[in-house]
């Protein structure tokens, strides 16, 4: 019969011989990992650069951002301005215009039956004098309205 020893030592030769097997397949997976991990060292660089790119990006967009908000508020600045203008322009347009009503209603206008050149026929003008001016009052303050205007 076989001994003791002889199926020990078999024993052991089959234990070796799946140990070389799983050092085997292990080395393959080993080589895989290492093999994978260059490949996502790569991408990790490729994922870096494109994070510094997009700092990049991002740097320059609020620069514009901050030099368009800025130009921005110059224009609404300037158009307030020009609002407040406007509305100090209106309301002196309307005095004056009120004034200009008043000078009318002094001044009313002749009647188209008396004639300012009776040899041509032609009416008084609204408030002309003997030569068809306005009276020396209300040409005054047709120019100051029209000075105030410009």
């Amino acid at each position: 019969m076989i001994g003791f020893e002889t199926i020990l030592e078999g024993l052991v030769a089959v234990l070796l011989l799946a140990t070389i097997v799983y050092a085997i397949l292990l080395n393959r997976k080993l080589n895989a990992l290492r093999q994978g991990r260059s490949q996502f060292e790569d991408l990790v660089k490729d994922l870096n650069q494109a994070i510094a790119r997009a700092e990049e990006g991002t740097g320059a967009f609020r620069k514009l951002s901050e030099g368009s908000a800025q130009r921005l508020e110059e224009t609404v600045r300037e158009a307030r301005a020009l609002r407040e203008e406007l509305g100090r322009l209106v309301h002196r347009g309307a005095a004056l215009a009120d004034e200009l009503s008043g000078v009318v209603k002094q001044h009313p206008r002749p009647s188209a039956a008396r004639p300012l050149f009776p040899d041509r026929g032609e009416a008084a003008d609204f408030g002309a004098g003997e030569e068809g001016e306005l009276p020396l009052e209300t040409r005054e303050k047709l120019r100051r309205l029209i000075d105030t205007l410009r």
